[in-house]
Order: C-alpha cells, then structure tokens, then sequence
C-alpha cells in the first residue's frame, strides 16, 4: 500500500493487528512482529527474483549457504523496497505506522528462541520450542521477524 510520510509516497506493508500489540510497539514494549512463514508472507517479504535466485544456488554441489563475507544466503532474498509497516486492526479505526529495520526468519529452535530472547526481549516461544526437539528441520515451523523501528505516526491509539 501507499502512504504518505513527511509529504512524500512511501510504499509499506498493510499488516491487521491487536490494538494491545499495536500499543506495546507504541511503549517500546514489542520489539518485533512475528509473522507466520506462509505463502501469503512468502510472497509479500520476499523478493521472487532473488528467491529463485537462491534456489538455483541450492542446487549447486559446494554451495554452502553463507557468503564470503559471512552472510546468509537466505538474508539476501528479502525484499528491500519497502521500508514501513501500517497497522491497524481490521475496522481501520486506528493505525500505527513504523520503520521496518528488518526482516529476518526463525525457527522453533532453542538458538533462534534464544536469539529473539536475548536481543528483542521476545519471550512469546520460550515454552514451545520444546515440543521440536529432535524432530527434522522441515517438521520445525518457520515465522518471519519483523523487527521494529522508529515509530513514524499512530492515530486512534
């Protein structure tokens, strides 16, 4: 969607929210959104190109997922166009609108839990990821992490 910020047209992604959760961003209380890894968030935060991309270099024998300057492959293949996120709940009666920082993917797994607790006091998974334990990567879901930054407008909250 388009919205404007400082009298210029700025594209952001429209994200529906609990106005508690929209609050806790407003307090400095949530750090970050998660958003489940879904076809639906697959094609809105990920660049296609870059995507396909990614999974010709999958095929290749010595690939091994990371740069040479340390850089995961996959961090490369998300959008990097669109820098703001809108939410608002789905009555459009508020909205908050915010920098995006960052787009990251965990997955219920003990280190990204740990990371998401260390760096963005996010405690939501600390008794779930347990349940995934030994089973293979592909039966651990994935989320996006939408990592918040500067709080840009907010109206009705």
């Amino acid at each position: 969607m388009t919205i404007e910020i400082n009298g210029k047209s700025v594209e952001a992604y429209h994200l529906i929210m609990k106005k508690e959760n929209a609050l806790d961003i407003l307090n400095g209380k949530k750090k970050v959104e998660i958003r489940t890894f879904s076809d639906k968030y697959i094609s809105m935060f990920i660049d296609q190109e870059k995507y396909k991309e990614y999974q010709e270099k999958l095929k290749e024998p010595d690939f091994q997922g990371i740069d040479e300057n340390g850089i995961l492959e996959f961090d490369k293949v998300y959008r990097d166009d669109i820098r703001h996120i809108f939410f608002t709940n789905y009555n459009k009666t508020w909205n908050l609108v915010v920098e995006l920082d960052g787009i990251n993917t965990c997955s219920m797994v003990k280190d990204d839990i740990e990371f998401l607790n260390r760096c963005f006091d996010f405690h939501d998974y600390d008794n779930e990821w347990q349940q995934f334990e030994g089973k293979e990567l592909d039966e651990v879901p994935a989320f996006f992490v939408l990592v918040m930054g500067k709080i840009i407008s907010h109206k009705g909250i």
